[in-house]
């Protein structure tokens, strides 16, 4: 998983000093071990690795990746799929079921 390597490098080559990358590996975020981590001084960068379905996202998860746009601290989902790797920056209308997200291709960028 690509964000067990970030952590890894970040760990071992400290390239920002006082930032941690921490992975909640089971798809759970504890608050506790965060807290820990910014009580130590420390900024935090969270990343929840979790697979949302197989060739497309499930429609029953879509409101709730809709809603964390509305986070102000979220910087964004890496996601996608074999040879097709996409980064959703936000929500074109959180309400409308129809509506979808925006996406740029860093291959392109």
């Amino acid at each position: 998983m690509i964000s067990i390597v970030l952590r890894n490098i970040n760990d071992k080559f400290k390239p920002i000093p006082n930032f941690k990358i921490h992975v909640g590996l089971d798809g759970c975020i504890f608050l506790d071990k965060i807290e820990k981590l910014i009580n130590d001084g420390n900024s935090v960068f969270v990343m929840v690795p979790i697979r949302l379905g197989l060739d497309s996202i499930q429609p029953a998860y879509l409101h709730q990746v809709k809603c964390l746009f509305e986070i102000p601290e979220n910087v964004g989902i890496a996601g996608g799929k074999d040879h097709m790797a996409l980064y959703f920056v936000g929500t074109e209308d959180i309400n409308n079921p129809k509506s979808g997200l925006f996406y740029l291709d860093p291959h392109l960028i």
